[in-house]
């Protein structure tokens, strides 16, 4: 994805107990800078995975969770 810089900041946690499955979650703020983002998607046309525009904010946060069983 062309883009003016990529700062990235990540926080993560994780609570595995003796017994029954590990939890962890964590969340990334990442700065995409200020400039246009263009992507010609998949196959060098926009079709549906192509994206491009001059957006107010070139932050996005990302959110997950997971969950992890032994199965030992």
């Amino acid at each position: 994805m062309p883009l003016d810089r990529q700062i990235r900041y990540a926080f993560g946690v994780e609570h595995t107990p003796s017994q029954g499955p590990s939890i962890a979650g964590s969340l990334v703020y990442a700065d995409y800078g200020s400039a246009a983002i263009e992507s010609d998607g998949l196959g060098g046309g926009a079709g549906l995975t192509g994206y491009s525009g001059d957006y107010s904010s070139n932050d996005i946060f990302i959110f997950s969770i997971s969950a992890n069983w032994d199965l030992e």
